[in-house]
């Protein structure tokens, strides 16, 4: 019977979450992208970065959610909830938009590739209000 319980434990365990929040900034000349990673137990990472490239907002958007994607990978994450506010981020990776640029294109191409790492990987679109208190956006 203990036994029992303990690889339900060990089970419930595995299927514990990870969540990545994602947000990209871009001003005139300068362009850059945040992320906050949380593990199940509290343990929060931080993450800014400045982009040495001209981006849109929604290709910073991507790079910062390519950031956080590797990192967790590299945690050896296996289940992620990823949220951001980019509407249209979001419904390009679920496919419910539809990439129309070919550069847009590789970013969900490459998103989903890397996407197949986890276990389980949620992306879903929070309001901006809800991510704000993540933005490490650049000044």
């Amino acid at each position: 019977m203990e036994e029992k319980e303990d690889n339900e434990g060990r089970q419930n365990k595995d299927k514990d979450f990870w969540v990545l929040y994602f947000d990209g900034a871009s001003k005139i000349n300068l362009s850059g992208a945040g992320l906050l990673l949380q593990s199940p137990d509290g343990f929060l990472i931080e993450y800014a970065m400045k982009l040495d490239f001209s981006t849109t907002n929604y290709e910073d958007e991507y790079e910062a959610l390519i950031a956080g994607l590797g990192l967790s990978g590299t945690l050896s994450v296996k289940n992620l909830k990823v949220y951001g506010d980019s509407k249209l981020v979001v419904s390009q990776v679920k496919g419910e938009f539809e990439a129309r640029d070919e550069i847009m294109e590789k970013y969900v191409c490459l998103v989903r590739s890397v996407i197949t790492q986890f276990n389980e990987c949620h992306v879903e679109r929070i309001p901006t209000e809800e991510n704000e208190g993540r933005d490490n956006s650049i000044g």
